[in-house]
Parts: structure tokens; C-alpha cells; sequence
């Protein structure tokens, strides 16, 4: 039996459980107490991720919601674009992200009226392509994300938000940068 299958259901059960134990307060346009409406947003963006000596773009889109002023959730999607050289694996392999999805808890602090700071942690399941010498392998790697960043609201429908996240991958998978830019709208 494979260790990765089994670490991607324990993955997708862990954050099916944790929605299910927030829906009662996600399914409520109030929090809990009543007193703070659920802020639902979502991002589109691009992201550079540093790995194996690879630099790997993509497309981000996230949808998240803000349940009370300081605590959120977020589910991400990230699409690949183009491959790199990845020197740590040796000078012919190249490396491509073909997607990455992950599940975040977000706390926030507001700085200023514009501007909020924010830290995540979450974990997620990223599916590489290795093309060595003409083979292709494509290894899945499940990830604990940790990172931080910032948010400017534009607007009452718009922000404007820059995050970096550090990926740790299981099995000696190594870890990995990324810097990201988004566009968010509230809805």
C-alpha cells in the first residue's frame, strides 16, 4: 500500500471534518454570537514558487471566509504554468507544479483602516511533473503550509493582497518558497 493515497484521504477527511464543524457558523450570514456577519471573498492571482532550484509560476484562486474580525478560513487551487530546471535534482530535470490545493485557518490583525496583516497555516496536496532525460514521473507531495502577509483594501469590494507561504513536504520532499500577488472581492 502506498503511503501517499492514504495521506491525501486523511488530508481531504481532515478538512471535510473541520467544514463540517464550521458550517453551522459558515451557513449563517451572522458568527455565532450573532453580532458580526460572515465576510465571504475571493482571489485571483498569481504566485512564484521557489523548489529544488526550480522557480514555478501559477494561477491562484482562492475563496475564503472572514467568521469573526480576526479568524478565517481559506481553500486554495493553484495552477501551473511552464516548467523549470530544477539544479538540485541535477542539470537535466525539469520540474513543473501541474496544481496544488489547500485548506487554511487565517488570523488577521488590522494595522491601519486600510491595511490588515495576516498569518495561515493549513496543509495541502501538490502534484508535481519530473521530466528526466525524457521520463516523466509525477509525484504527488502532501504539504503543511505556514505563512504570512498583508491585505489593502481598495475599496469595500476590492483589496489588493501579497502573501508569502513556506511548504513542507513529507518523505524528505524538501520545502518551497512562494511569493504571491492577488486581487480579492468581497461579496
Amino acid at each position: 500500500m502506498k503511503v501517499q493515497p492514504v495521506k491525501s484521504v486523511v488530508l481531504a477527511a481532515v478538512a471535510v471534518a473541520g467544514l463540517a464543524a464550521a458550517a453551522p457558523v459558515l451557513a449563517d450570514p451572522a458568527s455565532a454570537d450573532g453580532s458580526q456577519p460572515v465576510n465571504w471573498y475571493g482571489t485571483l492571482g498569481a504566485s512564484q514558487t521557489r523548489i529544488d532550484g526550480a522557480r514555478l509560476g501559477s494561477v491562484d484562486a482562492r475563496v475564503g471566509a472572514q467568521v469573526t474580525p480576526h479568524l478565517g478560513a481559506e481553500l486554495e487551487l493553484s495552477d501551473g504554468l511552464g516548467a523549470d530546471t530544477a539544479s538540485k535534482l541535477g542539470p537535466d530535470v525539469r520540474e513543473r507544479l501541474n496544481y496544488a490545493v489547500a485548506a487554511y485557518g487565517v488570523g488577521s490583525v488590522p494595522v491601519t483602516s486600510n491595511v490588515n496583516l495576516f498569518a495561515r497555516v493549513g496543509v495541502g496536496e501538490n502534484r508535481f511533473s519530473r521530466n528526466v532525460a525524457g521520463l516523466e514521473v509525477k509525484p504527488d507531495q502532501a504539504s503543511l503550509n505556514y505563512g504570512v502577509g498583508a491585505v489593502y483594501k481598495v475599496n469595500t469590494a476590492f483589496d489588493i493582497r501579497a502573501d508569502y507561504t513556506r511548504k513542507s513536504y513529507d518523505h524528505a520532499g524538501g520545502d518551497a518558497d512562494s511569493w504571491g500577488l492577488s486581487l480579492a472581492h468581497h461579496f
